[in-house]
């Protein structure tokens, strides 16, 4: 029986150079390395992933980015619980998002949102499905006082991938994310 030999390629290191003018910038990922006991290319990479992490998700807080990468290196120790209906650490992504109206919700409600995405994070699965034209997306409802507020995602189980498609107050929510995925369709 032939084995097929599987080439990867191999990493180039990058050098990182600091002129004079971040002289301070650099003192400061060195004492960051330092407290969080990693090596200043390492403390360097984790604020690149970071960094690109928040830049594709803006509606998420930094806090959340970092404990939803804690947790995924504990589920990869055999740390804590798995989450159900995934093999693995789920990723979320708002990328193009219909209705990203966190930001201009008073805080109160951004906290809360906050926590259904934990939720949903912990249970992919979780929220009600829904059927015709909207069947891939599921809808988790919750109340901020008076108002009711829905997140739909879409979990992709083949790629670990949890997509927000809209986050937002109940009014209009489902007409305005049937019309938006037609236009991405």
């Amino acid at each position: 029986m032939a084995t097929a030999t599987v080439r990867r390629k191999k990493i180039t290191p990058v050098p990182v150079r600091f002129g004079e003018e971040e002289r301070g910038f650099l003192r400061m990922i060195e004492a960051r390395a330092s407290a969080e006991s990693r090596s200043v290319s390492g403390q360097l990479k984790y604020f690149a992933r970071l960094g690109m992490i928040a830049k594709d998700n803006p509606d998420l807080p930094l806090s959340f980015i970092e404990d939803v990468l804690i947790a995924q290196e504990e589920s990869k120790a055999g740390l804590g619980r798995p989450i159900s209906g995934a093999s693995s650490a789920v990723e979320w992504r708002t990328r193009g998002v219909r209705n990203s109206n966190k930001k201009r919700l008073v805080p109160k409600a951004q906290l809360a949102v906050d926590e259904a995405v934990k939720a949903i994070l912990a249970d992919p699965l979780s929220g009600e499905p829904k059927s015709g034209v909207l069947r891939a997306i599921r809808v988790v409802k919750f109340k901020v006082g008076p108002q009711q507020l829905l997140v739909a995602d879409k979990f992709d189980e083949k790629r670990n991938i949890i997509e927000a498609w809209a986050i937002g107050p109940h009014e209009n929510f489902y007409r305005d994310l049937q019309e938006y995925m037609d236009a991405r369709s």
